[in-house]
């Protein structure tokens, strides 16, 4: 049988998985945007930054995918105090 504060953990994991999303996605894809900006706009003058442009975004891009899983574990719910 489940605890009864277990229903008040999973909605709390929920939320702070919700704000957590907003926050950190946020600012990981502005600065993919930016990458990207900088990628495109030093293409021709200095390969050495569309270089480090297109490994910022790549390196963001991976960031969002990992933050994407980790949250997913946070909105899980199977009723157990055990992490997954």
């Amino acid at each position: 049988m489940a605890r009864p504060n277990t229903e008040a953990r999973i909605q709390e994991r929920a939320r702070i998985a919700r704000e957590m999303h907003d926050i950190v996605s946020h600012r990981v894809s502005l600065m993919v945007v930016h990458a990207g900006a900088l990628e495109a706009g030093a293409a021709g003058d200095n390969q050495v930054a569309a270089d480090t442009g297109k490994l910022i975004g790549q390196m963001g891009r991976q960031a969002l995918n990992e933050l994407r899983r980790v949250l997913g574990v946070l909105r899980e719910s199977d009723g157990s105090d055990e992490a997954p």
